[in-house]
């Protein structure tokens, strides 16, 4: 008595299956990719956004404090030396 296995199935496809099959992982690769752009400009995007707005809260203090904190100057140092 022989027992079935599940890795019997896929040695008896026919040609249009495993052409099917890889056009279906072809594409999951390609949507894929496509997503992960995506995901990285709506990151870079976030990221953006969050500095903006982190920049006008600044700029909205009072002289003094934001001369005790060291703004803008010590930002600008700081892109300046990361290159940003």
């Amino acid at each position: 008595m022989t027992t079935y296995d599940h890795r019997d199935r896929y040695e008896y496809k026919e040609w249009p299956d495993l052409f099917s099959d890889g056009i279906v992982r072809m594409i999951e690769g390609f949507v894929s990719r496509i997503a992960g752009v995506f995901r990285e400009k709506a990151e870079w995007i976030a990221a953006k956004k969050r500095e903006r707005d982190t920049i006008r809260a600044l700029a909205c203090l009072p002289e003094n404090i934001r001369h005790d904190i060291g703004w803008p100057d010590l930002y600008e140092r700081q892109h300046r030396k990361n290159g940003k």
